[in-house]
């Protein structure tokens, strides 16, 4: 089933893809990847992508932190 609806929609797999990868790098703590992985987002041209790489331009130097550093700020927030 998942083979036949990439085929009929090759996006999704780009999705699925860019999600993965977007985990990896928070996983692996690898903030180098970042600058490329907002290219690929970029370039998918979908809008709901678009809105949520410009979230994270706009703060750039708050997401470098959230994949580099274990800790956040939830306790200061009410989390």
């Amino acid at each position: 089933m998942y083979e036949k609806i990439i085929q009929r929609y090759p996006v999704i797999e780009n999705i699925i893809n860019l999600v993965n990868e977007f985990k990896q790098m928070l996983k692996s703590k690898n903030v180098e990847k970042l600058e490329e992985w907002l290219e690929k987002a970029n370039n998918l041209k979908i809008r709901k992508i678009d809105k949520f790489v410009n979230g994270l331009k706009r703060d750039m130097q708050a997401v470098r932190n959230a994949i580099i550093y274990e800790y956040n700020n939830g306790p200061a927030e009410g989390l």
